[in-house]
C-alpha cells in the first residue's frame, strides 16, 4: 500500500489528526494538500479539520 492510500485509511478510521497549515497573510495552503483531498473525497466535514495559521513575511520564507 502507498503513503497515500495509507493516509487515506487513517483519516477515514481516525480523522485528520495533523492540522493544515495556512500562510495566514495569504490565506493559502502551504501544508496538508493530501489531507484535503482525501477528506473532500471521502465526504467528511470540512468544518473538523484541524488548521493552523502561520505568519510569513513572503513566500520565500514560506518555503524554508
Amino acid at each position: 500500500m502507498d503513503q497515500f492510500e495509507q493516509l487515506k485509511d487513517n483519516i477515514a478510521q481516525e480523522g485528520v489528526r495533523d492540522p493544515l497549515v495556512i500562510w495566514k497573510e495569504a490565506n493559502t495552503l502551504i501544508d496538508g494538500h493530501n489531507r484535503l483531498s482525501i477528506v473532500k473525497g471521502l465526504n467528511l466535514p470540512l468544518h473538523e479539520i484541524p488548521l493552523i495559521y502561520l505568519s510569513f513575511e513572503n513566500g520565500r520564507e514560506v518555503q524554508r
